[in-house]
């Protein structure tokens, strides 16, 4: 399931501690929390709001691998020269994905009338890689929250941004699968799944995680991974109108010019709906999902392929 991701990033920690391993938004979760998800459980780490990445104390620490960095200033600057000699998308406002009424995912239902929230609304997506870095920038159209935002009562857990069903073969010949979410949360859960409690942090997390390898569903039919890694680097979330991340291209054995096939999406998870807002890139009218981006790494090109319908 494509929501799949950002879910996972962003319930991970309950999900580590139940020896599950999903994807589900994300986010992711993403929400890092960007359902793979519903972002409902934020795993991600807390960077504060030093967009120049030279405080890295406050990055939480998790079991789940590698924690992501705060980008620094030699950094941001590889990765913008990497989306200058790579591809960017531009998004429409207000196109969010309009599920059908009474649309039903495992927990909770789909919102079929999103709440009018810019930071859930792509402006615009860039692509880049070097050596050593796959890069992603996700622009809204607004600002992310310090503090836990609300629409008509319902509270908003967390949001995030993801790269998709990215299908590729590695560099020893092997086929393979990931999905990669950073994102923004603003609670953290209490008990457990069936009764479950929240409240709202102080101030919000940023995060990312990669999942690779799936290895079958779990009862809910969300994809099941057998690694999960969120290192690399960020930057963004409250307090800006971007998410920034950098994933190793080491973790997924690929180099600089391998092809990639990929969708690029955003999801938002609530207390009352599962995905209160979905959108995605290259998406059409009725679509489910963007168009598969097919990219090489490091390009300036890519194909778009039909969106599902």
């Amino acid at each position: 399931m494509r929501e799949t991701l950002l879910y996972i990033q962003i319930q991970y920690r309950d999900m580590k501690r139940r020896g599950i391993i999903t994807i589900g938004v994300l986010i992711v979760f993403v929400v890092l929390v960007l359902g793979i998800f519903i972002l409902s459980k934020n795993i991600v780490y807390n960077t504060g709001n030093d967009n120049t990445g030279k405080d890295t104390d406050n990055l939480g620490k998790d079991n789940k691998g590698e924690m992501p960095e705060a980008f620094t200033s030699s950094m941001i600057k590889r990765a913008e020269n990497a989306f200058y000699s790579g591809i960017s998308f531009e998004d429409p406002e207000n196109d969010w994905f309009i599920p059908e009424e009474g649309t039903m995912q495992w927990d909770k239902p789909d919102n079929p009338r999103p709440y009018p929230f810019g930071w859930t609304d792509f402006k615009r997506v860039s692509l880049g890689a070097d050596r050593d870095y796959l890069y992603v920038k996700f622009v809204f159209y607004d600002k992310f929250p310090e503090k836990m935002p609300s629409y008509d009562g319902d509270d908003i857990f967390s949001t995030g941004a993801k790269i998709a069903s990215m299908s590729y073969v590695r560099d020893d010949g092997k086929s393979d699968y990931a999905e990669m979410g950073i994102g923004v949360g603003w609670v953290r859960f209490t008990g457990n799944e069936k009764t479950e409690g929240y409240y709202a942090m102080d101030r919000a997390d940023l995060g990312q995680l990669a999942m690779l390898s799936p290895n079958g569903t779990d009862e809910h039919g969300e994809t099941i991974y057998t690694r999960m890694n969120g290192a690399g680097y960020v930057s963004g979330g409250a307090g800006y109108d971007y998410l920034l991340s950098a994933f190793p291209l080491a973790e997924f054995n690929l180099s600089l010019g391998d092809e990639v096939n990929l969708t690029l999406s955003t999801e938002t998870g609530s207390n009352k709906w599962h995905h209160e807002s979905i959108d995605n890139i290259l998406d059409a009218n009725g679509s489910k999902s963007g168009a598969t981006i097919v990219w090489k790494l490091g390009n300036d090109s890519y194909v778009a392929l039909p969106p599902e319908f």
